[in-house]
C-alpha cells in the first residue's frame, strides 16, 4: 500500500494575489506558488541611479565610449 503524505494544492490565482496584505513586500505568482519578496531599500535606488549616471554616457549615448548598448539598471 502506498501512503501519500502530501496533499494536492491548487495553484494560486489572481484572486489570491489581490488578497495579499499591504506589508511592504512585493508578491507574485511563480509556477503556481505565491512568492513574497521585500521591496528594495532607498539606498538601493540611490546606488542604481549613480551607476546608471556613470555607465549611460559612454555605453548608451556614445560619449567617450563605444555606445550602442541598452542599459536597464
Amino acid at each position: 500500500m502506498i501512503e501519500m503524505t502530501e496533499t494536492a494544492r491548487k495553484p494560486f490565482t489572481w484572486v489570491d494575489l489581490l488578497a495579499t496584505p499591504d506589508d511592504g513586500k512585493t508578491y507574485e505568482i511563480i509556477g503556481g506558488e505565491l512568492e513574497a519578496s521585500p521591496r528594495p531599500l532607498p539606498i538601493h535606488g540611490l546606488a542604481q541611479s549613480l551607476l546608471s549616471g556613470e555607465l549611460s554616457p559612454p555605453f548608451q549615448r556614445r560619449r567617450g565610449g563605444p555606445g550602442g548598448w541598452w542599459l536597464i539598471i
